[in-house]
């Protein structure tokens, strides 16, 4: 249930703790933010650390230097607590939701944003699967309720694509562009002469894939930020709709193929916003000067098409930090809708 007031701050819960969410309380801590962002629990996988108060400065440092799946180990720690039971003891505003994504039933993560919006909470989340499984229905349900549901981290982490399509959606045509950086690393690493399976061993031991590599490989991810942005153009897309070519140890006889006719090759996502939406991935041959083919190693390049221009953005496509950066523009934006206050907008 929300309570705060302008003395007491913005009360999250923070589900999942791992890179983007280390990533987020580092944030939170570098711009000295958590008086006004009080963090009253973060939860993992074997329980929650809770300070009803929310946690100093020192008790997020803390926080901090426990290893993965550890937060219950803390002097506030709970094992086994799940959300149910943070929400049961303490009061919180916003539910950052951070677990993997789960693309068949949404997993652990939809089930939190069904709890945190029926308790009254508004949301922010990096995780995909609650929107791929169940996007329409839960924004429809935070608006009924007069709550914020924000997800910009969900598609190119800290890069503002989706306030972009959301600014501007009524004359969005389509979309398309290098939206997984696994993939986009890997065909850097064949265009520098490197085999397929020498780039994939390359980017396991960077942690550049995904827990299950499939979900870059087979083109879940980029289909699933389709889906997403699909969505934010009010549209209602399903995984299995978007057509996908999978990424395989046959890339390399098509990168030099191209690059003898120089060409690059690209694992493009394409969103078709005209008419029947309509979203596939699939490996794409271009001119170098295409702005797609810009995108190096870990970078994310997106084409905005609208009815009277074409919009380029680029940044990097994830990791916790970047990620984490656009999780912490969610919440300040929710912060900043509740109380407008000009000083936290100076500092952060």
């Amino acid at each position: 249930m929300a309570t705060s007031s302008w003395v007491g701050g913005l009360k999250l819960v923070v589900a999942g703790f791992g890179s983007v969410g280390r990533g987020l309380i580092s944030l939170i801590l570098e711009r000295s933010l958590w008086r006004e962002l009080r963090v009253v629990a973060v939860i993992d996988s074997r329980g929650a650390a809770v300070e009803p108060a929310g946690f100093s400065g020192r008790g997020l440092e803390e926080l901090l230097s426990l290893p993965r799946g550890g937060v219950s180990r803390a002097s506030t720690g709970r094992p086994g607590w799940g959300l149910e039971e943070v929400l049961d003891h303490v009061d919180a505003d916003v539910l950052v939701e951070l677990t993997p994504s789960d693309y068949e039933t949404g997993g652990p993560g939809l089930r939190h944003v069904r709890a945190a919006l029926a308790r009254g909470l508004h949301v922010v989340t990096a995780n995909k699967g609650p929107l791929v499984v169940a996007g329409d229905e839960l924004i429809r349900e935070a608006r009924a309720r007069g709550l914020e549901l924000r997800f910009r981290a969900t598609v190119m982490g800290g890069t503002p694509l989706i306030p972009l399509v959301a600014a501007i959606r009524h004359s969005v045509l389509e979309v398309e562009g290098v939206l997984n950086a696994s993939t986009n690393f890997l065909l850097s690493r064949v265009e520098e002469g490197a085999s397929f399976s020498e780039a994939l061993e390359e980017a396991r031991g960077l942690g550049v894939l995904e827990a299950d590599p499939r979900l870059d490989l087979e083109g879940v991810d980029p289909a699933a930020k389709l889906c997403i942005l699909a969505l934010v153009l009010g549209h209602r897309l399903k995984l299995e709709e978007v057509v996908r070519e999978p990424l395989g140890p046959g890339v390399e006889g098509e990168v030099r193929e191209a690059g003898a006719r120089g060409l690059k090759v690209r694992y493009v996502a394409h969103l078709e916003a005209r008419g029947r939406v309509r979203g596939e991935v699939r490996l794409r041959r271009m001119p170098p000067g295409d702005a797609l083919a810009m995108a190096k190693g870990l970078e994310n390049i997106v084409k905005v098409r609208t009815r009277e221009n074409e919009v380029v953005l680029k940044g990097l496509g994830g990791g916790g930090r970047a990620t984490a950066e656009g999780v912490l523009e969610d919440i300040l934006a929710v912060y900043e809708n509740l109380f407008k206050p000009r000083a936290l907008t100076e500092r952060a």
